[in-house]
């Protein structure tokens, strides 16, 4: 809920999902800080590479960021 100012949190899949180039890294952070000011607060990632882990937790900052191997504990976490 945008307009309602109510907190966000997000669930995703990087399963197959490969680190990014320079630009493509940025346009991602540049995302993730835009919907900050929307309110997302969470997000919960399952599965990915180390590298893509660490690629992830770097753009993301401000934003609670945590790695999981299953959806079922993702969405724990973030009903937490």
């Amino acid at each position: 809920m945008v307009k309602a100012r109510k907190r966000i949190h997000a669930l995703g899949d990087m399963d197959g999902f490969v680190p990014q180039s320079r630009e493509a890294g940025e346009a991602i952070r540049d995302h993730l800080n835009n919907a900050q000011k929307f309110g997302l607060e969470k997000i919960a990632i399952v599965k990915g590479s180390p590298l893509t882990k660490m690629q992830y937790k770097r753009l993301s900052a401000g934003i609670a960021v945590e790695f999981f191997d299953d959806q079922a504990s993702a969405a724990a976490w973030l009903r937490a």
